[in-house]
C-alpha cells in the first residue's frame, strides 16, 4: 500500500512540477526509477498511467506520448548495456539524449501536422531544460524513494 501511495505522490508532484516548468516532462523520471528496480508490471503500469496523462494533455496527434516514453525507455535499456544504472554520468548522458530525442520527436510531429514551432528559440529552450532538470529531478525523486519495500510486487 505504501508504494501505490508513494507513485500517487510522485504523479501529483510531478504533474505540479509539468504546470509550472512548462515543456518539461517529469514523469520519464518515474519509469526509469521503476525499470531500474526492475519492476515489470509497476513499470508497465507507471507507462500506461502516464501515456494517459501526457496523451489527455497535449496538443500533437495521439502517438508523440508514446513515442516519447517509448524512446525513453529505448534509450534507458541501450544505456544500461553501457553504464552502471547508478552512477550519476549515466543519468546527466540520457537527460541530454533525452533533450535530443524531444527536438527530434516534436520538430518530427510537429512538421507532420504542419504545425510552426515559434518561436523556435523557446522550443530549444524547453528541450535544453529537458535534459538539465532530468539529473535534478532524478536524483530527488531517488533519494526520496529510498530502498523500495522488498514485498512490494503489486503497484
Amino acid at each position: 500500500m505504501r508504494n501505490v501511495l508513494w507513485w500517487l505522490g510522485f504523479i501529483i508532484c510531478c504533474l505540479w512540477a509539468q504546470r509550472l516548468v512548462q515543456g518539461v516532462d517529469f514523469l520519464v523520471v518515474g519509469l526509469v526509477i521503476s525499470a531500474r528496480e526492475g519492476r515489470l508490471m509497476q513499470t508497465a503500469w507507471l507507462f500506461g498511467t502516464f501515456l494517459l496523462l501526457q496523451e489527455g494533455a497535449g496538443s500533437l496527434a495521439f502517438g508523440s506520448g508514446l513515442l516519447w516514453q517509448g524512446g525513453a525507455m529505448l534509450i534507458y535499456v541501450l544505456g544500461r548495456w553501457l553504464f552502471e544504472t547508478r552512477n550519476v554520468l549515466f543519468i546527466f548522458l540520457m537527460g541530454c539524449c533525452l533533450g535530443v530525442w524531444r527536438y527530434v520527436l516534436i520538430h518530427g510531429m510537429a512538421a507532420l501536422q504542419e504545425y510552426t514551432l515559434s518561436p523556435r528559440s523557446m522550443f530549444l529552450w524547453e528541450c535544453l531544460l529537458q535534459a538539465l532538470l532530468f539529473p535534478l529531478a532524478w536524483s530527488i525523486a531517488h533519494a526520496l524513494r529510498g530502498r523500495p519495500e522488498a514485498d512490494a510486487a503489486t503497484v
